[in-house]
């Protein structure tokens, strides 16, 4: 069977991704509910799909001059976008610790530093965006990986030694969320793009189901939990294969490419939106997310226009 193209993966990325994010604001939103799997799922996902395809674009000798470039690009005008729609935000609400020093890391995208150290954060930026901080340390190191690891057999060696100490790591040094999960997951974004795993689809679904099985066996009958790590990082594994055969309808790829759009806009927002105008939880959710997607796009145009006048000729020549 021939490989589906970089296309059709990437569509079915941006779906996942796309459904992902909905996961992760409804966890935010509805804290009382059970969501740490499908959560956790949505972030490896975002994780590895960035690794991924940062890996095949970015294969090989490139120019770093045009690597950081086209990363400030992207990634810059919307974080200033943002970050000045959530100053007004924060300015009308009259937020305490908007003048501190630990605001400068947060609208970097440094907030992670601050969770994982143990920073007192009194700025009101910074909820939750730990995640970004890991993706501005993968696009800061990847030059390294792609320029020192080369050979498919020492990849992977690398990968599965990190693995253990990743697991390690996470037994030790609890931080409150999926840090030690999102690493794996970048680490195989890079791993999956330069050595192409591959396995039928029916062992791909195999495999995940069982795996996933044995997980939920153990947690919920034994209550054991010592082999999540390695077991959750697992079942993505194989799961990222089983994507490969997965077959999204061409209306939930065309609403999930839509959204893709949005969704750096949609992740970072999300936790200074959410609307208690009922008492129905539900109700309001809708409403809250409906907002989050109006805004995401409002400041995605914003952003897009700013590219167009500061950045298309450069972006033209790069």
């Amino acid at each position: 069977m021939t490989s589906p193209s970089r296309e059709i993966i990437s569509k079915k990325f941006s779906t996942l991704k796309v459904l992902s994010i909905l996961i992760i604001v409804s966890g935010h939103f509805l804290k009382d509910t059970f969501f740490w799997v499908p959560a956790t799922f949505g972030l490896l996902i975002f994780a590895h799909s960035s690794a991924y395809f940062t890996t095949l674009k970015y294969n090989g000798s490139f120019s770093l001059q045009t690597y950081w470039f086209q990363k400030l690009c992207r990634l810059g005008i919307n974080l200033l976008v943002i970050n000045v729609f959530l100053g007004c935000l924060f300015v009308l609400e009259r937020k305490h610790g908007l003048w501190t020093w630990q605001t400068i890391v947060n609208i970097f995208g440094m907030s992670g530093f601050l969770n994982w150290f143990n920073i007192p954060n009194p700025s009101p930026f910074g909820n939750g965006v730990w995640f970004l901080t890991l993706l501005l340390l993968f696009y800061l190191i990847y030059p390294l990986l792609n320029k020192f690891l080369k050979r498919k057999e020492l990849i992977i060696l690398i990968f599965i030694a990190s693995l253990f100490i990743l697991n390690l790591l996470n037994r030790k040094f609890f931080v409150g969320h999926a840090l030690w999960y999102t690493i794996c997951a970048f680490l195989y974004g890079f791993v999956t793009a330069k050595v192409n795993p591959r396995l039928s689809k029916k062992a791909a679904i195999l495999i995940t189901l069982t795996l996933f099985s044995f997980l939920l066996f153990l947690n919920f009958f034994l209550t054991i939990k010592i082999f999540n790590f390695i077991l959750l990082i697992s079942v993505f594994c194989f799961f990222v294969m089983w994507i490969e055969y997965l077959r999204i309808p061409e209306s939930v790829n065309y609403f999930g490419n839509f959204l893709s759009k949005y969704i750096f806009e949609i992740y970072l927002i999300h936790t200074y939106l959410a609307l208690k105008l009922t008492k129905i939880k539900s109700v309001d959710f809708l409403l809250s997310l409906i907002l989050i997607v109006f805004v995401s796009m409002f400041l995605a145009r914003i952003s897009h226009v700013l590219k167009k006048h500061l950045f298309n000729q450069k972006i033209q020549t790069a």
